[in-house]
């Protein structure tokens, strides 16, 4: 629950030719020359978000495919519940995290692959969508970052943030990413912090209903 309740030829061809660095990577992974054999009106037009990957040593970050949904709504599920946030695998909101294919309509789901298996997921998401929880206009919001209980603590959650980050860099008139988290869930508030986000304590929340107070973090970019 980490963050409860979170074309065009040019910008391609610049990303292509940003170099890889020796921790992390973001690469184009359409090919302009071959869209450049085709007639105009053949060209399929790829949004940014399925032009983006990024990489972090042995770890890969990629857009999610359809097939990837249900492992990715799973894994949400699982990494929630074993981390003691809620007394039933059945929860009204673990059940709400599943639903994978309704949310990677409006907002960008990303996959974590090791070895070719899935052990993490992040949602990013622009203000004015439905999951939206704080982002505003210039902001990329993250929500629901989960890591495969069998696989925390391996350095997968710090490349989420850092893709996301390199994501949002992609976006015009993004100026900044944001999440919430758990005001006592402290190893996830260090990672932020060490990344460089900082606390913004008047825009911290209290979940509805319940006593469960959130606290928001934002890194400018």
């Amino acid at each position: 629950m980490a963050s409860v309740f979170w074309v065009n030829c040019c910008r391609s061809e610049i990303r292509r030719r940003q170099e890889f660095s020796a921790m992390h990577c973001f690469r184009s992974v359409w090919s302009t020359a071959e869209n450049l054999q085709k007639p105009w009106h053949t060209w399929k037009i790829m949004t940014d978000e399925q032009t983006f990957s990024y990489c972090s040593g042995d770890l890969s970050i990629e857009l999610a495919t359809p097939a990837d949904y249900q492992r990715v709504g799973e894994l949400t599920a699982e990494s929630y519940f074993a981390a003691g946030h809620f007394s039933s695998p059945q929860d009204e909101y673990l059940n709400f995290v599943r639903k994978v294919a309704e949310r990677a309509t409006q907002t960008e789901v990303y996959v974590v692959r090791r070895s070719g298996e899935i052990v993490g997921s992040m949602t990013l998401i622009r203000a004015g969508s439905d999951y939206a929880d704080i982002a505003r206009d210039d902001e990329l919001e993250i929500r629901m970052l989960s890591v495969d209980p069998a696989a925390q603590r391996g350095g997968i959650g710090r490349a989420m943030v850092l893709a996301a980050i390199e994501r949002a860099r992609l976006i015009p008139g993004i100026n900044a990413v944001s999440l919430t988290t758990g005001s006592t869930w402290a190893s996830a508030r260090g990672l932020y912090e060490t990344l460089g986000f900082a606390h913004h304590p008047e825009r911290d929340w209290v979940v509805p209903n319940t006593d469960i107070k959130l606290v928001v973090y934002a890194y400018r970019l």
